[in-house]
């Protein structure tokens, strides 16, 4: 079960994982989904918010450009990624998430 950020939590694990902005990433589905991560972006923790803010950021025409992140007091990270043989495909993670699936070996701040 995942426990909300605060904002300031949040900018901290975005800018620890920034560096995977443009990366490739394969998504462990059936079939495994190849995509390239677009962004990491704080986004509000309650479930309800966070589809509305994903919907809000499907929904752009350019979101790394035109897309602001949350600045709510809970807060999640997202890791957006497009299907590479089909950019209409946006897979969504939260970074526990990513975290849990790819081995990665993190301390989140507080």
């Amino acid at each position: 079960m995942s426990i909300p950020f605060t904002y300031e939590q949040a900018q901290e694990i975005c800018e620890d994982f920034e560096d995977l902005e443009g990366t490739e990433l394969v998504i462990r589905m059936d079939p495994p989904v190849k995509c390239e991560i677009e962004r990491i972006c704080i986004s509000p923790f309650e479930q309800a918010a966070k589809q509305d803010f994903v919907a809000a950021y499907a929904s752009v025409a350019d979101p790394i450009s035109d897309f602001k992140s949350y600045e709510g007091a809970e807060c999640d990270v997202l890791l957006f990624a497009r299907s590479v043989k089909n950019k209409e495909q946006l897979i969504v993670l939260t970074i526990e998430e990513y975290i849990a699936t790819n081995g990665v070996n993190y301390n989140f701040p507080g």
